[in-house]
């Protein structure tokens, strides 16, 4: 059986990037796709997360079910919990 992977994205307003490494923190594979942000991107931010694993994965050439660990950043996130962004607190 393979160690586990670690997966890191930075969803940023206009680009999002994502890493896969194993847990020495060795690189394995880099993607990236369109902003993230729910309040200033124009997709959804699920599709440019998917996009941006995606395209890590399939550069790692790695099985998504090795995935153990995972770590978000995400622009606009104040705006988590709401049904919506831009909704009334």
């Amino acid at each position: 059986m393979h160690d586990p992977l670690v997966i890191g994205v930075d969803a940023g307003a206009t680009t999002s990037r994502c890493v896969i490494s194993d847990l020495n923190g060795n690189i394995l594979g880099r993607g990236a796709a369109g902003g993230a942000n729910q309040n200033s991107s124009g997709a959804p931010p699920g599709e440019a997360l998917r996009r941006a694993l995606s395209e890590a994965l399939a550069d790692a050439r790695a099985d998504p079910a090795r995935v153990g660990l995972g770590v978000i950043g995400a622009a606009g996130a104040a705006a988590a919990g709401r049904e919506a962004a831009g909704s009334p607190p």
